[in-house]
């Protein structure tokens, strides 16, 4: 009895003070799980936050008192946290907080601790329960490593991811305080609990401050569902911090992600491989940079850091391509390795870093590759200047760093390939002579060329991007430049470090086109205010049209470049649903998500980290607005409609802030736009949408519901329209004017139609919509009549479909229902009335006064015939006032 009635208070105590964390069901009984703040007397009394269960099994909540003795058994109340809790149908149950996990194997049974605890959890993501095959109760648990996010983590009031635990306190008066919501979990690493102990089922390595180098950080695992047996199971959840757990960095760092483990289908999604198209008769090339780490991180092979994991599926791509179309000649590669100088490293470190390089560039691929030599790639030793001149066989010839090569490909004339040697600040008067001659020799052979090097020559963009570093300047560049114009080259390509941009080489009145790119590692974001990003991760699709030279006149061959995203997984998201109305607007945008790897972090001074990159997703579309967009490369990506009379995507109006707002014609109409993620929904109907970029495309289907023909989009002609409905008539039927039996039995209803009005008044002709005449005759009634015989007004024609006005393309035929009704000037709403006779037998005759109305009713009719004519149509483009009603167009 006293053991009850401590469970009783303390149950009252709790449920006033409590967050519950968790509920789940199991066999017969519902489990919730809570966290409270309170003193503990043996810590002096401390404010802490503690934790237990409550149950109900029909009979009402109660404290679980073998949960709760359980519980009294830890050292310490800061240790009874439960965050999570899931149970079986048959009763087995699991619940489990920082370092915690107790299971029971029924509902009888009492809790216990699992064989082994989870000291290193400071919380708990997502909870499952299922049975071995001995048909013991185990967990699946994902568990949270950072400290910030363990309940127990508050310092004072106010610090503290649970801080809003700590209400202030208030005078009386004073409204209650505000209590924040619990934050997400910022990790959640899957670990299945076995007879040994605890496995780890994703096997990914655990993050690390003590570099700037991170490996892969798997998404968080936020909500379970597991078998029974625990053979297979599904997984939800994301990245919803960064990684330190501190206040997050701008929300670019947010994910979202479905996981499956064990047997079952493996599906990959939705997504699906889509070929990349290279033009015929062209020479193509894929062209990237700025793969490299922020320290010696070959050490680090197998953590999935971002410069390695981007570059190696770059050249996987690059692969596909020329496999498909074989219109790919090899992969450029602008460099670098190591963005710190590498004369730090020891002659063995350096070794290791240098096979490293070699083995992410060949990655036993059939395409050739090229790399050029940067200033961060000398040796400790110095001699040569650069590590790449023994990288064989990506660079030709031991013993120099600058080369050239001539491409023949499958398709299109030679192409000669000039890679320079920037590991210097400069080329030198030798490396200078031989440029000049090999692109004399290209002159006489007839034969284009394009140049490659580390340095720019000259350019950099108006406005740093983030925290990505500017591209090494060559200190000879008016001289390099002079060459390359007067020696008819028809590109040069360099590393611009987080960035894709276009240039010119200018020399006097002539130039050529320069390309920059950098975005296989560490691409960061735009920063503060900025509104133009250039750094999509991926790699430059370069073209050279080798047959559109004016042969004895120049050999620079025209050079076109797209960016190819470097992506690993495609989505759509439709902003606005997949339920659009007629003439509505809806964005789209594509969901490319980037190959999975690590990112890198920075340390400021005031120990604050700061993400450098890279971003998870890329942005499509981005609708670039700054500076620095008149040098962006063009990114490959296109947005389509199976049927484009039923919607199809296109162009926003550029100089609007406002992401939904559609470009309009010389002609008024939407301008087609494949390249944009609006969507304007034209005709009733149902289209499959399409984004297609980097390899893949993911399609959904959009429903267009009917309606009116409004601004921005209006409408299109139907290719294939709906069988073409039939038309009302508009007689109406004549009821049964037979005599009334004298005794009936039942009581009698009669429709009277009159006959028409007489004549109105002469008046001016100013009308200017004629009323329909009416085509009934009058119908005599044979007497009884239930009232003397009147002159009334005519019934008002029947609503018949009216055509929808045109959208100033051409005409369109379709019939839009009575509830389309639309005035421009006029709000009436038209309504017909019928009239009907009621008499019962053993009642006296009707009495007259009524009849008085009906004159009234008549000059009512009238005058509201005379207010006003038929509405008028509303066209395309041509917002309607619905005055007096309101409901919308459709």
């Amino acid at each position: 009895a006293a053991e009850s009635a401590r469970l009783e208070a303390e149950l009252k105590t709790t449920l006033a003070n409590l967050d519950f964390t968790a509920i789940a069901f199991a066999g017969g009984e519902a489990i919730a799980t809570y966290r409270v703040v309170t003193e503990d007397p043996r810590a002096g009394g401390q404010r802490v936050e503690a934790g237990g269960m409550i149950v109900e099994d029909g009979s009402g909540w109660q404290v679980d008192p073998t949960a709760s003795a359980l519980l009294a058994r830890l050292p310490d109340m800061r240790y009874t946290v439960l965050s999570k809790v899931a149970g079986l149908p048959d009763g087995g149950a699991v619940a489990a907080g920082p370092g915690l996990v107790i299971e029971r194997d029924s509902a009888s049974a009492p809790w216990r601790f699992s064989s082994q605890p989870l000291p290193e959890a400071q919380n708990v993501s997502a909870l499952a329960a299922y049975r071995d095959q001995s048909g013991t109760l185990r967990a699946v648990v994902s568990i949270d490593l950072d400290p910030y996010m363990n309940p127990n983590h508050i310092l004072a009031p106010g610090q503290g991811a649970f801080a809003g635990d700590l209400a202030p306190p208030t005078v009386p008066g004073q409204p209650p305080p505000y209590l924040s919501a619990d934050p997400l979990p910022n990790t959640g690493y899957v670990l299945k609990e076995v007879a040994s102990g605890w496995s780890d089922m994703e096997h990914m390595a655990l993050e690390s401050s003590s570099q700037s180098d991170m490996p892969v950080r798997p998404d968080p695992v936020l909500a379970l569902l597991v078998s029974p047996s625990g053979g297979s199971g599904l997984a939800v959840g994301g990245q919803t911090d960064d990684t330190t757990g501190s206040p997050p960095e701008p929300n670019f760092f947010e994910t979202a992600a479905a996981m499956r483990f064990g047997a079952g289908d493996s599906s990959a999604g939705a997504d699906a491989p889509a070929p990349i198209s290279t033009p015929r008769g062209q020479a193509t090339f894929a062209v990237g940079g700025a793969a490299a780490c922020e320290q010696a991180c070959a050490e680090f092979a197998e953590d999935g850091l971002a410069p390695d994991a981007l570059l190696a599926h770059a050249l996987q791509m690059a692969n596909q391509i020329a496999g498909s179309t074989g219109g790919l000649r090899g992969f450029l590669y602008t460099g670098d390795r190591l963005l710190a100088k590498s004369t730090s490293l020891g002659g063995e470190a350096f070794q290791r870093e240098l096979t490293r390089y070699a083995t992410l560039l060949g990655s036993g691929s059939p395409l050739p590759v090229r790399a050029s030599a940067s200033p961060n790639d000398i040796a400790p030793s110095g001699g040569l200047g650069s590590f790449l001149a023994t990288l064989e066989p990506f660079v030709p010839g031991a013993g120099k760093a600058y080369y050239s090569f001539v491409s023949e490909g499958s398709s299109g004339s030679p192409v000669k390939v000039i890679v320079l040697d920037y590991s210097g600040e400069a080329l030198g008067p030798t490396q200078q002579a031989w440029l000049s001659e090999q692109l004399k020799a290209a002159r006489e052979g007839n034969t284009p060329a394009i140049v490659m090097g580390n340095a720019s020559l000259g350019f950099a963009l108006p406005e740093a991007i983030g925290f990505n570093p500017r591209p090494v300047q060559a200190e000879d560049a008016a001289e390099v430049a002079k060459i390359l114009v007067e020696g008819e080259a028809s590109a040069y390509l360099f590393d611009y470090p987080g960035v894709n941009v276009q240039t010119k080489i200018r020399y006097g009145a002539r130039h050529i086109p320069a390309y920059g790119t950098g975005t296989l590692g560490y691409a960061s974001p735009p920063g503060g205010a900025q509104t133009d990003s250039l750094g999509s991760s991926g790699f430059l699709l370069l073209e050279v049209d080798t047959a559109a030279r004016e042969p004895g006149t120049s050999n620079v061959a025209p050079v076109n470049a797209r960016v190819e995203p470097n992506i690993g997984e495609l989505a759509l998201a439709a902003t606005d649903g997949t339920l659009l109305h007629r003439s509505q607007v809806g964005l789209f945008e594509g969901l490319a998500r980037v190959p999975p790897s690590g990112r890198a972090v920075s340390l400021t001074a005031s120990g604050r980290v700061i993400m450098l990159g890279p971003q998870p997703y890329e942005p499509i579309p981005f609708d670039c607005q700054g500076p620095d967009c008149a040098d962006q490369v063009p990114t490959d990506y296109t947005f389509s409609s199976s049927k484009p009379d039923v919607g199809g995507f296109v162009a926003h109006e550029p100089a609007s802030a406002n992401p939904r707002q559609v470009e309009l014609g010389p002609n008024e109409l939407p301008l087609p736009d494949p390249h944009s993620g609006l969507f304007c929904a034209y005709n009733e109907g149902t289209t499959v949408v399409t984004i297609t970029t980097g390899g893949l495309s993911y399609s959904e289907p959009i429903t267009v519901q009917g309606g009116s023909v409004e601004r921005p989009c209006g409408t299109v002609p139907l290719k294939n329209p709906p069988p073409k409905a039939e038309s009302v008539s508009s007689g109406l039927s004549i009821p049964n004017s037979a005599p009334l039996a004298p005794t009936p039995v039942t009581p009698q209803i009669q429709s009277l139609v009159p006959p028409p009005p007489p004549p109105l008044p002469a008046r001016p002709p100013a009308q200017r919509h004629a009323h329909r005449p009416s085509t009934l005759p009058p119908v005599p009634l044979a007497p009884p009549l239930l009232f003397p015989l009147l002159f009334l007004p005519p019934l008002p024609a029947p609503n018949l479909a009216r055509p929808i006005p045109p959208s100033g393309t051409a005409p369109v035929s379709q019939q839009v229902g009575i509830a389309e009704e639309e005035r421009e000037r006029q709000g009436a709403t038209e309504v017909s009335h019928h009239m009907v006779a009621y008499r019962h037998p053993q009642e006296g005759p009707m009495p007259t006064w009524p009849l008085a109305l009906i004159p009234l009713a008549v000059a009512a009719a009238i005058a509201l015939r005379r207010g006003g004519g038929s509405p008028e149509p509303v066209f395309a483009h041509k917002p309607a006032r619905h005055v007096g009603s309101p409901r919308r167009p459709w």
